[in-house]
C-alpha cells in the first residue's frame, strides 16, 4: 500500500475530483443527465393530457424514451468531449511550440521574457535574489563563413547542450537570438551564477562541437533583488557581457565586479591548440 499523502497530511482521494476526469466522460455524464428529461417530460404530458394507454404500451414507450435518449445524449456528449479533448491538446501543443526554439529545443525569447517577468515579480514578493546570465558565442560569424550554416547550427546545439548540462534543474536556459543565450538562475547571487557560467565556459573551451572545431562564448552576469526591475537587470547583464567581449572574449564578467580587461586567447580556434 502506498505511503503517499497529499499536501497537508491528507491521504489522496479514492475518486479523483470531477475536474480531473477525461473531458469525454464529463460530457457523456452531462448528456445522460439531460436525456433523463425526455421520459420525465413525456410522463408529465401524459398525465396533463389525460392520455389513456395500456400499461404494456405505456411501460414500453417509457423504457424506450429512457434508454434511447440516455444512450443518444451520452454518446453525443462523449463525442463532444473527445472533440474538446483534441482541441485542448492541440492548443497546449501550439502553446508549447510558440515558446520553444526549434533548433536547440530550449525556451525561446517569448518564454524568456515571460519567465523573467515572473521571476522578478517573485523576487519583489519574497525578497529573494535572481541572477541573469547572458551568453554570446565568440566570432560565430567566422564559423558560418568558414564552414557553412550547417556547421554553425552544430555549434549552436552544442552550446545549448553545454549550458543545460552546466546549469541546475531550477535554472532555465533560453535561446534569445541567433547566437545569443540567456540563463535565469532563481535564488542565486552573482557569485553563484559566476560558478555556473565558469563551468560552462570551461566545457565549451575543452570539448569540440565537431572534429577539431571549437567555439567559445562570453558571459555577462547581473544580480537582481527586491526593488529592482527587469530593464535594469537586463541592462546590467548586457553591460557585463560587453565588458567580457571587449576584454578579449571567452570569459565571465559580473556586473560591478569586473572592470579591467585581462588578456585571453582568441575565441574561435580551428584545429589550433586549445587555451588552458
Amino acid at each position: 500500500m502506498s505511503d503517499y499523502t497529499a499536501p497537508g497530511g491528507r491521504p489522496p482521494p479514492l475518486v479523483p475530483h470531477p475536474s480531473e476526469w477525461p473531458m469525454s466522460l464529463r460530457y457523456a455524464l452531462v448528456g445522460g443527465l439531460l436525456a433523463l428529461g425526455a421520459p420525465a417530460g413525456w410522463a408529465i404530458l401524459r398525465w396533463a393530457g389525460g392520455a389513456h394507454l395500456s400499461e404494456e404500451i405505456s411501460s414500453g414507450l417509457y423504457a424506450y424514451l429512457l434508454v434511447g435518449t440516455t444512450v443518444a445524449f451520452s454518446a453525443f456528449g462523449a463525442l463532444l468531449g473527445l472533440v474538446a479533448d483534441q482541441l485542448m491538446r492541440a492548443n497546449e501543443r501550439l502553446e508549447q511550440l510558440s515558446s520553444i526554439d526549434t533548433l536547440t529545443g530550449l525556451s525561446n525569447l517569448r518564454r524568456f521574457r515571460s519567465r523573467l517577468d515572473g521571476e522578478m515579480a517573485r523576487v519583489g514578493r519574497t525578497g529573494s535574489v535572481l541572477s541573469l546570465i547572458l551568453v554570446d558565442l565568440d566570432e560565430f560569424k567566422s564559423i558560418n563563413d568558414a564552414h557553412g550554416h550547417a556547421i554553425g547550427d552544430l555549434a549552436l546545439v552544442h552550446c545549448a547542450n553545454v549550458l543545460v548540462k552546466s546549469m541546475r534543474q531550477t535554472d532555465e536556459v533560453c535561446r534569445v537570438g541567433g547566437d545569443e543565450f540567456a540563463v535565469l538562475c532563481p535564488d542565486t547571487n552573482a557569485e553563484g551564477a559566476r560558478v555556473l557560467a565558469q563551468r560552462a565556459l570551461e566545457s565549451l573551451s575543452r570539448d569540440p562541437f565537431a572534429p577539431e572545431l571549437y567555439v567559445t562564448a562570453s558571459f555577462g552576469i547581473a544580480e537582481g533583488g527586491k526593488g529592482g526591475n527587469v530593464g535594469v537587470l537586463h541592462s546590467r547583464a548586457d553591460d557585463a557581457l560587453y565588458v567580457a567581449k571587449r576584454s578579449g572574449r571567452n570569459r565571465v564578467c559580473v556586473s560591478g565586479a569586473d572592470k579591467r580587461p585581462p588578456s585571453d586567447p582568441p575565441a574561435f580556434r580551428d584545429g589550433q591548440a586549445r587555451a588552458n
